[in-house]
């Protein structure tokens, strides 16, 4: 950083933590004993087809500081968003996971509309950016569902069911690659099972998700 820039940021705009708010040298989403805090999970499987399985990778539980950075989309915070992509992508090389492609889960367009953006766009393109590999657009919401929070456990997978499609062009480019789905957060897996689902009909090479937290 440059000394002038660190000088802006010092006075006029300092860098400070998300979730307590302590000033930090740094422009980093947490500072050091907010994430020492997050709670680190295994990585759980999700069941796509009756022979095939994805791995879900998560920065922690749903609490504390995290759940911060998912929530605030309610308040249309697309920095807690990038936030979250920052999280995602510094710990892609300690997962030790292959990645030609970033897919980030879809909003139908009148939610995205509402919103304006789409918290897991904007967490995979920062990925995306900071990893050098592209985000693949070709995944649609094809039809505008009910909140998933709002649903049962067995609702939520009939609420997308069937909902995610595959479309453009030429895409036989992502046979054989390895594709990893991007979303802030996982309950069931409902979501990431459907828009999995979309994707086998390519036969990438794997198909893994990464996510901001998952509820346990």
């Amino acid at each position: 950083m440059s000394f002038i820039k660190k000088l802006i940021h010092t006075f006029l705009a300092p860098f400070h933590c998300t979730s307590c708010k302590i000033m930090m040298e740094h422009d980093f989403p947490l500072c050091e004993p907010c994430r020492a805090e997050i709670r680190f999970l295994l990585p759980t499987e999700l069941q796509i087809t009756s022979t095939k399985k994805m791995t879900v990778f998560a920065l922690g539980a749903y609490e504390g500081a995290l759940a911060q950075l998912v929530r605030a989309k309610q308040y249309r915070s697309i920095s807690s968003a990038q936030q979250l992509g920052h999280l995602l992508a510094d710990q892609i090389q300690a997962w030790n996971m292959p990645i030609d492609y970033v897919v980030p889960v879809p909003l139908h367009w009148r939610r995205y509309a509402w919103r304006g953006y789409n918290q897991a766009e904007v967490m995979a393109q920062v990925v995306a950016q900071m990893r050098h590999v592209p985000v693949m657009k070709n995944v649609k919401r094809t039809r505008y569902t009910a909140y998933q929070m709002t649903q049962s456990a067995q609702g939520r997978a009939q609420n997308v069911q069937n909902v995610f499609s595959v479309s453009g062009d030429a895409l036989e480019k992502y046979t054989g690659k390895h594709m990893v789905i991007i979303d802030d957060l996982m309950t069931t897996g409902a979501t990431l099972e459907a828009v999995a689902r979309a994707l086998i009909p390519l036969k990438p090479a794997s198909i893994t998700a990464l996510v901001g937290c998952r509820v346990v």
